[in-house]
């Protein structure tokens, strides 16, 4: 089934994915382990596909495919914390891209989601960038997530990560922020190089390029 699943990934065959996922729900975490596969466009696969097939499942009907797919959240959610280690490096977007998929449904991991960008220092940079994806991810359906988010979202402009400022700012967009941007002058000088993953692709910008989708 791996090796199934691996190939499907790469031809971006997410909807025959999704069919077998219809079938045997332990594929959803076949594309959790596939999140942290060595080709990062395919890791970027299956945070989408994961996403597609909890919706599948959770739509199923059965109360029971509902808490499978809220416990799969639970789960991400104790990968980012102390006791796991800190190992869930794509679990923040796991977490965004399932409620992005699931509007009205296992609304009490928003918060949390959004929460993610305050955790502990040492322990947020290798989740902030993640974090910031998936907090614009659900803004669009969520209008009481920008609220929320701000606080958090603005100071990682600032952030040594070029990763995490240019998602920043691509959160901010998709959030819908046209207010002023705190150093807009620096962030417009910064060709620091971003990867944003869109439609089954990965596209290289940098962070100069991401200020126009909030200024233009």
């Amino acid at each position: 089934m791996k090796s199934r699943l691996v190939n499907l990934l790469e031809e971006a065959q997410f909807a025959e994915i999704v069919e077998i996922a219809a079938g045997n729900k332990r594929v959803l975490s076949l594309l959790s382990a596939q999140t942290y596969h060595a080709d990062n466009l395919i890791g970027w696969r299956a945070v989408q596909v994961f996403g597609m097939a909890a919706q599948r499942i959770a739509e199923g009907g059965a109360q029971g495919d509902v808490e499978y797919v809220r416990n799969h959240l639970r789960r991400q959610f104790w990968l980012v914390n102390d006791e796991s280690g800190g190992i869930g490096w794509r679990a923040p977007e796991l977490i965004g891209e399932t409620l992005r998929r699931c509007p009205g449904r296992f609304e009490e991991f928003v918060s949390p989601l959004v929460y993610l960008l305050d955790i502990e220092e040492e322990d947020s940079p290798r989740f902030r960038a993640g974090a910031l994806w998936a907090i614009g991810r659900i803004a669009p359906d969520r209008p009481p997530v920008a609220s929320l988010a701000l606080p958090l979202v603005l100071p990682c402009l600032q952030d040594a990560d070029p990763r995490a400022r240019g998602m920043a700012l691509w959160c901010l967009g998709c959030i819908g922020y046209r207010e002023t941007i705190p150093g807009l002058a620096s962030l417009q000088a910064d060709f620091s190089s971003v990867e944003i993953y869109e439609d089954g692709d990965l596209r290289t910008t940098t962070v100069a390029e991401l200020t126009n989708f909030l200024v233009s």
